[in-house]
């Protein structure tokens, strides 16, 4: 105890290792709780935005990967089909 108002007397705080139980928070004034929750739900807005532009980027990302698959599927039918009456021009002669 006598160590701990010695640190106290030369540093200005309180050397919490000598205590049971942490100290409890400071009382914050209305002002500045009020300025904490606007600065928490700003942060939150912020980070809503960010998740709904992913989430815009992913669905326009799925779409075009959609668009491909669905260019690639015709593009492999064409294929086939032009192979078969090839093969079926062929078979006549």
């Amino acid at each position: 105890m006598e160590q701990s108002r010695f640190y106290f007397i030369i540093t200005g705080k309180i050397d919490h290792q000598f205590f049971s139980k942490p100290p409890p928070a400071p009382v914050l004034e209305d002002d500045q709780v009020l300025e904490k929750a606007v600065q928490k739900i700003k942060k939150r807005r912020r980070e809503e935005v960010v998740k709904g532009e992913e989430e815009e980027q992913s669905k326009t990302s799925r779409q075009d990967n959609v668009k491909l698959a669905t260019q690639k599927y015709l593009r492999e039918l064409r294929t086939r089909n032009g192979q078969l009456k090839k093969l079926a021009a062929d078979l006549k002669n």
